[in-house]
């Protein structure tokens, strides 16, 4: 394989980590803000479910 074939080829491997990399950074990101977001939904569903039974 050529030199210039190596340099394709690394060129090529280094971008494709690189995008699996941020890909796997975002979801991780996206996956935390979902939890906190859905937690705080929790705590206000059972607040008002609570407020609705006291009255």
């Amino acid at each position: 394989m050529s030199m210039y074939r190596q340099l394709w080829l690394a060129m090529i491997v280094s971008m494709l980590l690189a995008l699996g990399g941020s890909l796997l950074a975002s979801m991780l990101s996206a996956r935390g803000y979902l939890e906190s977001q859905l937690s705080i939904k929790n705590t206000d569903n059972a607040s008002a479910l609570a407020l609705s039974l006291s009255q």
